[in-house]
C-alpha cells in the first residue's frame, strides 16, 4: 500500500499547495522588484497596471513611451489627504467622465482611507474635453467645492464618479447641495469660471509629466498609466513604507 501522502488525493493537495506557494513567492518577488525600480527611477509602470485609459486624441499610449522618468507632480493647492512629509506620495490625474478613472476611483478611495494617515494622496484634473464634453465643467465644479471646503470635496468627487452617466450642470448643482456647501459661494465660483485656470494648470502639468490619458497615477513621482489592481497597489505601498 502506498504511503498516505502518495495517494491520489494527497498528490493533488501537494500540487495545489506548491502552486499557491510558488505564486505567492513570485508575487512577492515581483513587488519587491517594482519597489526597487520605483526608488531608482527605472520602473516601467505598464507592468503594474492594466494600461487601460481614455487617451487624448493623437496621444501615444504610455506603454509605447521609451523613457521612464520621475516627476514632481505634488502641489500644495490640489485636493489631498495624508501627511505632507510622507515617504510615499500617490497622485492621480483623472477625468470625471472617463470610465477607466471611474474604475480606479473606488480603489483610490479605499486605499486612501486605509493609508491616509501614512501616505499622501492627491487628486488632480486631466479633463479630456475632446471626447468628454462635461469633464472640464465637472472638474471646475469639484474645484469650487474644494476651494470652499476640502473635506466636502471628497464627497463631491465620489458623487461625480458614482453618477458618471448623468453629468450635466443640473447634476453638478444637485451634488453641491447634497454635500452641503454654501450654494451662493459655489455658484459664484462656477459661473465666474474662477477655477478654470486651476484645472488648466493641472492639465498642463500632466502633459509636462508625460500624461497622455486617464487615469494616470504617480507613485513617488513614477508615472503609471491605467487602472492598478487594489492588491498590487497595497503591496507596493507596504513595501515602500517599510524601506
Amino acid at each position: 500500500m502506498l504511503p498516505k501522502y502518495f495517494r491520489p488525493k494527497w498528490v493533488v493537495f501537494w500540487i495545489i499547495l506548491f502552486i499557491i506557494v510558488g505564486l505567492l513567492a513570485w508575487f512577492g518577488t515581483t513587488v519587491l522588484l517594482y519597489v526597487r525600480q520605483i526608488k531608482n527611477g527605472t520602473f516601467d509602470g505598464a507592468s503594474l497596471s492594466n494600461n487601460q485609459q481614455s487617451l487624448v486624441p493623437g496621444a501615444v499610449p504610455d506603454s509605447q513611451k521609451p523613457q521612464r522618468d520621475t516627476y514632481k507632480v505634488v502641489t500644495q493647492d490640489d485636493p489631498q489627504v495624508g501627511p505632507v512629509q510622507s515617504k510615499v506620495t500617490i497622485v492621480e490625474f483623472g477625468d470625471y467622465e472617463c470610465p477607466f478613472s471611474k474604475a480606479l476611483a473606488p480603489i483610490f478611495r479605499d486605499v486612501m482611507k486605509q493609508y491616509g494617515d501614512r501616505v499622501l494622496f492627491q487628486y488632480r484634473d486631466f479633463p479630456i474635453s475632446d471626447i468628454h464634453d462635461q469633464a472640464q465643467s465637472a472638474a471646475e465644479a469639484a474645484e469650487c467645492v474644494n476651494n470652499q471646503n476640502p473635506v466636502l470635496y471628497w464627497q463631491y468627487h465620489d458623487l461625480l464618479y458614482q453618477n458618471q452617466d448623468q453629468l450635466n450642470p443640473q447634476a453638478f448643482e444637485s451634488f453641491a447641495r447634497a454635500v452641503g456647501v454654501d450654494m451662493v459661494s459655489w455658484k459664484n465660483c462656477t459661473e465666474s469660471g474662477q477655477m478654470k485656470d486651476e484645472v488648466l494648470k493641472d492639465y498642463q502639468d500632466a502633459i509636462s509629466a508625460g500624461v497622455g490619458g486617464t487615469p494616470t497615477i504617480f507613485i513617488n513621482g513614477v508615472r503609471i498609466a491605467g487602472v492598478i489592481p487594489k492588491d498590487r497597489l497595497i503591496q507596493v505601498i507596504e513595501q515602500l513604507l517599510s524601506q
